[in-house]
């Protein structure tokens, strides 16, 4: 076997030319690297954007259920809590500090702001109430003030004034009239923190109430777009990954086919 190499010269100058392709592909690549450790809010960004994309198209593609006369709300009236927050905080031991509301000593007073909204696409009328209408919170230790702060008619403000009471841990209201996409919201000022707010009602036609929690939806929310986040940059990495293995070995293949055309081995 007689191996016959070929001209010095061209040998050198494909090598030199797989090196100077190496070092063109190792530079694009520090350079992405380098312009993502430099904008990482921009890469965030344009990552949070095309994962939006993404999802928008994949609810626009996916049929969605059929809309029949079965499922549509005849009667619906939706409680929803706003907001809730402490109004002052203690930061002493001493029991000579006192925090009054009205005259009335407050422990560690609470507002909560609630709204109460007819959903439906029927009237619930004075008649409709089987029982009243109540919002309990439990272990609160007595409401220091409630009042209307908000409503899309005067006469349901009117009505929930003349039929509510406060008694102890609740607010009672016997019954009211509100028509489709009326509400009314109520702000609470309570003695404590209480362990839970219930809604007890029974209204012709309506199996139960409809139950929102704003501040508990917000922090889902956001878990859930942390979670879509994470999940949009692992693909992403991934999908990076993916691709340097596929150009690195295409690469090392062409340098290897490149090196075996260096020379001529000849029987």
């Amino acid at each position: 076997m007689k191996v016959h190499f070929q001209n010095s010269e061209s040998t050198e100058y494909r090598e030199s030319d797989v090196r100077q392709m190496g070092k063109r592909k190792n530079q694009f690549i520090a350079n992405i690297h380098a312009w993502i450790a430099a904008h990482p809010l921009i890469f965030a960004s344009i990552t949070l954007v095309l994962g939006a994309i993404l999802g928008w198209l994949v609810t626009w593609v996916l049929p969605s259920p059929p809309v029949i006369a079965s499922n549509m709300p005849q009667k619906e009236l939706t409680c929803t809590l706003n907001y809730s927050q402490e109004l002052i905080q203690k930061r002493t031991t001493d029991n000579k500090l006192q925090i009054t509301y009205g005259g009335k000593e407050a422990d560690d007073p609470y507002l909560f702001n609630i709204s109460i909204q007819n959903t439906g696409s029927l009237a619930i009328s004075n008649d409709d109430f089987k029982k009243d209408f109540v919002v309990e919170f439990h272990d609160c230790e007595g409401i220091l003030n409630a009042q209307i702060s908000k409503s899309s008619s005067q006469y349901v403000t009117e009505e929930i004034l003349s039929n509510a009471i406060i008694d102890g841990e609740n607010i009672i209201i016997s019954d009211f009239f509100i028509n489709p996409g009326e509400s009314f919201t109520i702000s609470v000022i309570t003695n404590k923190a209480p362990s839970g707010i219930n809604y007890n009602a029974r209204i012709s036609d309506i199996s139960s109430l409809v139950l929102r929690n704003t501040p508990r939806e917000k922090r889902e929310s956001l878990h859930n777009t942390m979670i879509t986040f994470l999940i949009i940059v692992i693909v992403a990495f991934a999908a990076f990954a993916v691709v340097e293995t596929i150009s690195y070995k295409r690469f090392k293949k062409r340098l290897e086919s490149e090196l075996k055309n260096s020379y001529t081995i000849s029987s």
